[in-house]
């Protein structure tokens, strides 16, 4: 039984390494440019909110 779990899960993180890579390729150049807008508008709003909402 030792024997039979460790080679299926061999081939198993084998095949979704490659399609990790090929994902964050995309999602590489997407995130730079979400994350200009997202930071200014989750400081303001985000810590203004946190503030009241964790007093409360």
């Amino acid at each position: 039984l030792g024997s039979v779990p460790p080679r299926e899960e061999t081939p198993a993180p084998a095949e979704p390494a490659p399609a990790s890579a090929a994902n964050e390729s995309p999602l590489s150049p997407v995130s730079p440019p979400h994350v200009p807008p997202a930071r200014p508008y989750q400081d303001t709003q985000a810590e203004e909110l946190d503030v009241p909402d964790f007093l409360k």
